[in-house]
């Protein structure tokens, strides 16, 4: 393991670290470990997002001749020269985001149907959320998931995924929604564990 003033504690990948006792007596050791993301994780992902090319879904030409598989090569290779253009590791980023699950939070007693109580708290269970805007419509993804929106919820979505922690009563009055449809996307939310909701 290395230390400095200005670095946090480390240890290399690959590396086993073994944490001992400094004195006779017992001790306790707490070791967290943080997967950072690699250029395999990006082409892994970048993979899945090619899978409706039909060079990626057809058979590799193994028994072929020589010429058929340098020509399989090349296409394969323009495929993923071009999918590798300049903002590819930003998109990778923000699917990571997207795909965190954050932080599990119980929602009880509300596990099915969130009532249309304007003192509920409403709160996102992921810090890592990502709010897009379309056509007639606003996107969210969190927790692995992803909807599809009227834009009358944005204000609501807008709150949520700047970390606030905020009751139906108040996202509605921001949003001009009622109790019942802040309710309502309240109960879609907590259904996919990417919101839980609380008492004051």
């Amino acid at each position: 393991m290395t230390s400095a003033i200005d670095a946090a504690v480390r240890s290399p990948g690959g590396d086993f670290l073994a944490g001992a006792a400094a004195t006779q007596g017992r001790s306790l050791h707490l070791t967290c470990g943080l997967t950072p993301a690699t250029g395999h994780h990006l082409l892994v992902w970048l993979a899945g997002q090619l899978l409706h090319s039909a060079t990626l879904r057809a058979n590799v030409p193994i028994v072929a001749g020589p010429a058929e598989r340098t020509a399989y090569a090349e296409q394969l290779r323009k495929e993923v020269s071009k999918a590798l253009h300049p903002h590819v590791v930003s998109e990778f980023a923000a699917s990571l985001d997207a795909r965190d699950p954050g932080r599990p939070a119980p929602s009880l007693p509300y596990i099915g149907d969130v009532p249309a109580d304007s003192g509920l708290v409403l709160a996102l269970t992921t810090a890592r959320a990502a709010l897009e805007g379309s056509d007639g419509a606003v996107v969210l993804r969190a927790a692995g998931h992803e909807w599809e929106l009227h834009t009358s919820v944005r204000p609501v979505l807008e709150a949520l995924v700047s970390g606030a922690r905020l009751t139906f009563g108040d996202l509605a009055e921001r949003s001009g929604l009622t109790v019942g449809q802040v309710a309502a996307l309240a109960t879609e939310l907590v259904s996919k564990d990417a919101a839980a909701v609380s008492h004051r």
